[in-house]
């Protein structure tokens, strides 16, 4: 399936031929130099590359098809569906860390109990490390955990200093605040192996924000 989306996607344009793939599921060989170059001076590289965002936009999709549906039996097709993307994406840093994020999620939902960002994640964090301890070797899974991290910890409680009556300042201070969250989450790892900050990443995040879903989500439903 992934040979026929690439042949499919080699006629679009150098832009597209590269971007589609990518955004799907994490492809970047197709990449002109000239584009690659700009995304890594924008910040912007991470959307070629499969995260987390991938695995929560399928489990949301999970959610709201099987909303009639028992708790066991959402919380079994959330786990088939998390098997089924890794198998498609491979075993990519971040994508291991959301799934074993959403597989503690998918088990506080099959017990009932209602699923917690923060401990799922460090729950997760602890496993994959007793799984595989040269993990923590791997930049993509430091960025990964920071990101995550700074995002459960701080992006909701800017959010809940926003008045409940306010609500379009609400909305823009999530918009806002997670890419400058994530930035400055991140930016003490990435400056150990490139030594220079872009003060367009932010701005940049901030303007392919409400895209990225919209690309991703055709992309994976094209698949």
């Amino acid at each position: 399936r992934r040979a026929d989306f690439l042949a499919l996607t080699s006629q679009l344009s150098p832009q597209g031929r590269g971007l589609v793939p990518g955004m799907t599921f994490g492809d970047d060989s197709a990449l002109t130099d000239v584009l690659d170059h700009a995304m890594k001076r924008t910040s912007l590289s991470h959307l070629t590359a499969i995260s987390g965002s991938h695995v929560t936009m399928m489990l949301a999709v999970v959610l709201v098809l099987t909303v009639r549906a028992s708790v066991r039996w959402r919380a079994g097709l959330l786990m088939c569906a998390l098997v089924a993307l890794l198998l498609l994406v491979g075993p990519e840093a971040s994508v291991v860390r959301a799934a074993a994020m959403a597989t503690v999620a998918a088990i506080a939902l099959s017990r009932g109990r209602p699923p917690q960002a923060l401990p799922a994640l460090a729950t997760g964090i602890m496993v994959l490390m007793i799984l595989d301890p040269w993990r923590s070797t791997s930049l993509g899974f430091a960025l990964s955990v920071a990101a995550s991290g700074a995002l459960v910890l701080v992006v909701p409680r800017a959010v809940r200093r926003v008045p409940d009556s306010r609500v379009w300042t609400r909305r823009i201070v999530a918009l806002v605040s997670v890419p400058l969250v994530a930035q400055l989450a991140c930016a003490p790892i990435i400056l150990l192996f490139s030594p220079a900050v872009s003060l367009a990443s932010v701005p940049a995040n901030l303007l392919v924000t409400p895209v990225v879903p919209l690309a991703t989500g055709a992309g994976m439903l094209g698949l």
